[in-house]
């Protein structure tokens, strides 16, 4: 029986390295993403306090055109969680 319970102890898959971060952990209310710009160069992306990885893509002015679009036509949403995984 105990070579059992070691075994499961020492086979079992890690725990993932997920958190939550979002309502009910921080003192913050915003519910949408910080976007902060250097020279039109986008320098980092923030929710709350919590830094997010980002790509920085440049698009033409048909795709700039889609988005903004997109926008004035889609339902307003508000972001009031992330669920993050530290790698």
């Amino acid at each position: 029986m105990l070579k059992k319970i070691l075994k499961y102890f020492i086979l079992r898959p890690e725990e993932p390295k997920t958190r939550y971060y979002g309502d009910g952990c921080t003192i913050q209310h915003s519910t949408d993403l910080d976007i902060e710009t250097y020279n039109g160069k986008v320098v980092g992306v923030w929710f709350r306090c919590q830094h997010l990885p980002f790509t920085q893509t440049k698009v033409d002015e048909h795709r700039a055109i889609e988005l903004e679009h997109a926008y004035a036509v889609s339902k307003p949403i508000e972001i009031h969680a992330l669920e993050l995984k530290d790698i």
